[in-house]
């Protein structure tokens, strides 16, 4: 019977332990629970944050991409004209919309409006911000093509006058024949990145050229202008060895992407 006692009274100290362990988790639990929640929730959203910004490949192929690439460059220019991108001489370096020159930019708009000897300066505005994005319009006073001519820019008539014929073909007078590929394209949440490894014919010969001073030969001669497809494939086959642009294209909130900026990544 003194045993059966003491059992009963051990077992119900430990029911009374584990009561107050029991109230006291509970009453810890409601003092904290605000700041527990708040934990919980932050860990979301860091875990929403990294899946949403996580780096995704595109297609280099992709309808996207082309239409994004075809907006660092003119369709018009048939002769492989060098582009001030293509200039860049560091690795590391940049342009963005403050620093193209206007006549880079203006070389790429013109493919979006109509071609007449006057453009009206609404028109020019609407193509300047298909391309870089709403409300980015400057007026660009002189936009020089090449050998072809220049575009004015009248004050008085609000108006870009061209000095040059717009139906006649591009005339190609340059010692800096180049072929520029689309190699990588990667999109995260707000901008894509589209990567292409470029070449020069230089001084006039077909002799390649990683670079548009011509002092890093390659070795190896051939026209990029009369083989195209050669020289592409050429380019897929040695890009790990040749500079590299990565163009930056952002998200407005109209939701679509405009040129923000290109930089110089090999």
């Amino acid at each position: 019977m003194e045993k059966t006692k003491k059992g009963n009274g051990r077992l119900i100290v430990i029911i009374v332990i584990l009561l107050l362990i029991c109230v006291a988790m509970g009453c810890f639990i409601f003092i904290n629970k605000d700041k527990l929640m708040a934990k919980e929730n932050k860990e979301t959203i860091e875990k929403t944050d990294v899946d949403t910004n996580e780096n995704k490949d595109l297609d280099i192929n992709d309808t996207l991409v082309e239409t994004l690439y075809k907006m660092t460059r003119s369709d018009l220019d048939k002769c492989e004209y060098e582009t001030q991108p293509l200039l860049i001489e560091k690795a590391g370096d940049k342009l963005t919309l403050d620093s193209m020159n206007n006549n880079y930019k203006g070389i790429i708009i013109y493919d979006y409006v109509e071609k007449n000897k006057e453009i009206s300066e609404d028109e020019m505005k609407k193509a300047y911000e298909k391309v870089f994005g709403p409300n980015t319009y400057k007026v660009m006073n002189k936009i020089s093509f090449n050998a072809v001519g220049n575009i004015n820019y009248d004050s008085a008539s609000k108006k870009y006058k061209l000095d040059f014929n717009p139906d006649e073909p591009w005339g190609c007078v340059t010692h800096l024949y180049n072929k520029e590929r689309v190699i990588k394209a990667i999109k995260n949440d707000d901008t894509i990145k589209i990567t292409t490894a470029y070449i020069f014919n230089c001084n006039f010969s077909t002799e390649l050229c990683k670079d548009s001073q011509g002092n890093e030969k390659m070795g190896q001669t051939m026209s990029v202008v009369e083989d195209s497809k050669k020289t592409l494939d050429f380019i897929e086959e040695h890009k790990n060895e040749l500079h590299q642009l990565t163009y930056t294209f952002t998200k407005a909130k109209d939701g679509n992407y405009y040129y923000s900026e290109v930089e110089r990544t090999k």
